[in-house]
Parts: structure tokens; C-alpha cells; sequence
């Protein structure tokens, strides 16, 4: 454009100074120049008007892009198994699919505009809160959460669990907040089903042990009964006789002295008949071994039901009561193989915890220590290893100690223990289930650890660590791991 400008001043400039022929000449120039600057705008108009109708439909191509893409995200959030909540800063819905909405118990003009926290149990039983976990620092770090379960209420008021996973999204100059929630209550169910199914499985396993167990007692029960109610037989005649000794020995019968003299007689021949040092000796005896075979009796039953009750709630629980139940449920696994040591911390504190589920653990431990001695000795009679079991408190933890002196642990499968269906016992000895069980267990819900040291021939002794109070309020045990102080040494 300037050498346009440039060029027509030129022109002017040579009309304004020349004369005659010369300023005709120049004026011809002037007027082709203008009709081809003419042209040379028509083309450029032209041109232009091109781009700019290409600009536009490529701006509306993009669009349509856009609203297309924006259709289908729309059409997949809507239709998605799983339930999409979005919030903005406040922890405002901003939207809601329709699985939410199903899950939830409400439509979606009910949510939208609401807080989240009309989601929200008003008594929590979990360590994250569904608002927490919602507008979580996680969340907010830019990167997605993993999956934690949390509580939610539907419109009815019920409360059911639910696993959430969040993420940070962000639309222009504003941050939103999704949440994806999933409906656990089937797999949280199936998952009780299972842990009960594995535990009644191991009881059922120990039943002959059981059965043996109590029938030991319950034998020699019999056996002091029969025997009272045999020499009850033989003391009938002495006792009848001393109450006919007593009836007569009263100052209205004249003749008392020949009776007496009679009734005397015939005590003393039953006397001689009756062994009563022997019978003053084993009676309390036999009576004492009753009632001693009667507790063992009752402490196998009560221990049965302690272990195989399917209640879920958390409650405080002295875990030396916990062993001792379990150790009293697998005696006849253990007592032909091992002799068992107790180590434990007389002043423990009770463990909030799921009483069941820790002693499921602990007799899954010690009928696997009690299988690895046997393993390692043959089942040769009179052989006999050690089971050592530990109790002791560690600031806000409690820590167990099952040791064993057992075959131990090949190196090259101790990372394989804790898999589920991961068994080295044979075919209908062991379903692999024990030990990821336990895991699951005591970590996962109760958020302690489970671990574990062996040596190959020497044994192996496993550590399960629980927090004293519920999961919400624990801390890492990672401060305790420094220093690892051992029970009971």
C-alpha cells in the first residue's frame, strides 16, 4: 500500500510540472495506474471476502465439533453405570446424571443449585466424609483421587456405602469438582458373605479337632458321674441305716437299748462292706474333675461362638481374649505338635475393632504355624516345636507377634502369601483364601498392617499391628517402624 501511495505521488507530482505533450503523456500514465489500482481492489476485495467466508466456516465446522463432542460427553455422562455429581468451589451441584439421581433418590432439578452435603449422613462411621473427599486437597492437586469408601443418604434417609473418586476439571476461568460414585452396598455384602463363608470353612475344618476338643471332657464328666452315682449305691445301705440309728435314739422309746444295740450292728456291717477313706477321697475328686471338664466344656463353646458370631460392628475388644478364643478353638491343631508360650501385655488397652474378623485372623495365624511345625518335624510322635504368641502396646497401636519354629518360608514365593488363592498346602488342605483374607482384613478395614519375617527351617512370625482407636483417628505406624521394638523380649 505505501508504494501505492508512493507511486501516485510520483504521478501528481509529474503532472503538476510538466507542459504540452509531456502533461497529456503523464496524464495517460495516471489514468491506466488508477485502473489497474482498480483492479488490483476488486481482487483484493474478492480475496478477502473469500478468507473471511473461509474463516467463518471453519470457526462454525469447529463449532458444530465442539457442540457434537459436547453432545456425546453429555449422552455418556448421562447414560454412565456409574453416578457423575459435579460442584463448583462452594461444593454446589453444578450437575447430576441420572444414575446419580437413581442412586440418590432424587431428580435432578432437586440437586442442582443444592450443596453436597444434602448427600451426607449426619453421623459419619467412615475416615473420609463424602464433602471431604468431594473438595479434598487431593482433588484439588490437579490429578485424579483414588477410590475411597464413603457414606452417602439418599432422599429417604437411608444410609449406604459407596466407593468415590474425584477430580479437578477446569472450565474457562472457573474450577469445578467431579465426583464418580459407585453403589457398594451388593459388593460390601458379598464381601461379608465371603469372610464368614472362609471363616465357618476354617471351623469347619478344625471340626473333628473340635469335636475331639470336647468330647475329651465331657468323657471324664461321664465317667466322675457314674462313678458318684456307683458308690451312692453302695453308701444307701450306711445312710439309711444312720437315720434309723437317729430315729431311735429318743428317750419315749423304753426299749431304745436293744434297738440301738440292733441298728448298731448292722451299720457296723455295712461299714465293712464300704471303703470310706477311698470314697472320702475320690468323691471330691471325681466332683472337682466334673466341674473342671464342665468349664473346659463351656470355654470351648463360648470361644466357638466368639469366633464364628457374624456381627460387623466396631467395638472395643481385649485382644489377649481374642488369642486366647482362637488358641482354645485350634487346640487340637496345635497340642499333638507344639507347646504353646503367652507373652501377653497385662495392662493392653482394648482395640476398637470387629471382634469376629481379628479373630478370624488370629486362627487362621495359628493353625497355619501349627501345620508349618508339623510340615517340618513329619508328625513324628514326641516331636514338638514352639508357638509363641505376643501381645504389647506401641504409642496409639497395638502389636501381635504369632511366632513359630516351622519349616518357614521359600524366598522365592514370601511375596506370593497374601495373593488370593495362593496356597502351598495340597489339594483340600488349603483354599489360598486365608491370608489374602487377613490382609484384607487388617488393612483394608482396619487399617493396620500385616507383615512378616521367615527363615526357611528355622520359622516364621507374623506382625499385625491394629490402631487402639477406630480408623478414622489413626496415625502411620511409620514412626514406630524406626526403632521396631519386639513384645514380650
Amino acid at each position: 500500500m505505501d508504494l501505492i501511495v508512493s507511486d501516485l505521488q510520483s504521478l501528481f507530482a509529474a503532472i503538476a510540472g510538466a507542459d504540452g505533450p509531456e502533461a497529456l503523456n503523464t496524464e495517460t500514465r495516471l489514468q491506466r495506474r488508477i485502473e489497474h489500482l482498480l483492479a488490483e481492489l476488486d481482487t483484493l476485495k474478492a480475496s478477502h471476502t473469500e478468507a473471511v467466508a473461509a474463516a467463518i466456516e471453519e470457526r462454525e465446522r469447529r463449532l458444530q465439533e465442539q457442540q457434537e463432542h459436547l453432545r456425546n460427553l453429555q449422552a455418556v455422562m448421562m447414560t454412565a453405570a456409574d453416578g457423575i455429581i459435579t460442584v463448583d468451589a462452594e461444593g454446589r451441584i453444578q450437575s447430576v446424571n441420572e444414575q446419580a439421581c437413581k442412586m440418590f433418590g432424587y431428580q435432578s432439578e432437586e440437586l442442582v443449585g443444592r450443596y453436597i452435603s444434602i448427600l451426607e449422613p449426619a453421623m459419619r462411621r467412615t475416615p473420609q466424609s463424602l464433602v471431604e473427599q468431594m473438595l479434598s486437597p487431593g482433588a484439588k492437586g490437579g490429578g485424579p483421587s483414588a477410590p475411597c469408601e464413603v457414606e452417602g443418604r439418599r432422599k429417604d434417609g437411608t444410609v449406604f456405602p459407596v466407593e468415590l473418586a474425584t477430580s479437578r476439571v477446569r472450565v474457562g476461568e472457573r474450577e469445578i469438582f467431579a465426583g464418580i460414585f459407585r453403589d457398594i452396598t451388593q459388593r460390601k455384602l458379598l464381601e461379608t458373605q465371603l469372610r464368614q463363608a472362609q471363616k465357618l470353612e476354617s471351623i469347619g475344618q478344625l471340626a473333628a479337632g473340635i469335636a475331639h476338643e470336647i468330647n475329651t471332657p465331657t468323657q471324664y464328666i461321664a465317667d466322675n458321674v457314674r462313678f458318684v452315682q456307683e458308690v451312692f449305691c453302695e453308701l444307701r445301705p450306711v445312710l439309711e441305716t444312720c437315720q434309723q440309728l437317729l430315729a431311735q435314739a429318743t428317750p419315749a422309746n423304753v426299749r431304745w437299748d436293744e434297738r440301738l444295740r440292733d441298728t448298731l450292728h448292722r451299720l457296723q456291717e455295712c461299714a465293712h462292706k464300704v471303703d470310706f477313706d477311698y470314697l472320702l477321697q475320690e468323691i471330691p475328686e471325681a466332683l472337682e474333675q466334673a466341674m473342671e471338664g464342665l468349664q473346659r466344656v463351656a470355654e470351648i463353646v463360648r470361644s466357638m461362638k466368639e469366633i464364628s458370631h457374624p456381627g460387623q460392628e466396631r467395638q472395643p475388644a481385649d485382644i489377649n481374649r481374642l488369642l486366647e478364643a482362637s488358641l482354645t478353638v485350634a487346640r487340637n491343631e496345635w497340642k499333638y505338635v507344639a507347646d504353646v508360650e503367652k507373652h501377653f501385655a497385662p495392662d493392653l488397652p482394648p482395640v476398637v475393632c470387629v471382634p469376629g474378623e481379628c479373630n478370624q485372623v488370629f486362627l487362621n495365624l495359628i493353625v497355619n504355624a501349627a501345620h508349618a511345625i508339623a510340615e517340618k518335624n513329619n508328625c513324628r510322635p514326641g516331636l514338638k516345636g514352639r508357638i509363641i504368641l505376643r501381645t504389647c502396646r506401641e504409642g496409639n497401636w497395638v502389636r501381635v507377634e504369632i511366632e513359630d519354629t516351622g519349616i518357614g518360608i521359600r524366598p522365592e514365593i514370601q511375596s506370593r502369601i497374601f495373593e488370593p488363592f495362593f496356597t502351598t498346602k495340597p489339594v483340600g488342605k488349603g483354599t489360598g483364601q486365608g491370608l489374602a483374607i487377613a490382609r484384607s482384613i487388617i488393612v483394608e478395614k482396619h487399617k493396620g498392617e500385616i507383615t512378616f519375617y521367615s527363615e526357611v527351617n528355622k520359622g516364621t512370625t507374623f506382625i499385625v499391628r491394629l490402631p487402639i482407636q477406630s480408623a478414622q483417628g489413626s496415625t502411620s505406624y511409620e514412626q514406630y517402624q524406626k526403632t521396631d521394638p519386639v513384645c514380650g523380649r
